[in-house]
């Protein structure tokens, strides 16, 4: 999926864009390009913001849990 005409090096920021009705991005990691694709539930019970600050507090839960010997 590269195109030399417009070959970027690698990037941190992604690229918005919409196809149909769910968005996508384009991210590359050094010579390759991905194309990724987000769907949102209309039916979710939290927010994203309320989701990635669970997500957040799971993981720093799980660092500081002893690790088995």
């Amino acid at each position: 999926m590269q195109n030399s005409a417009t070959k970027k090096p690698s990037t941190t920021t992604a690229e918005p864009q919409t196809t149909k009705s769910n968005p996508t991005f384009k991210k590359r990691i050094r010579t390759t390009d991905y194309t990724v694709g987000v769907h949102f539930s209309t039916t979710a019970k939290e927010s994203i913001n309320d989701k990635v600050l669970r997500l957040i507090k799971g993981d720093i839960a799980k660092s500081h849990e002893p690790k088995p010997q």
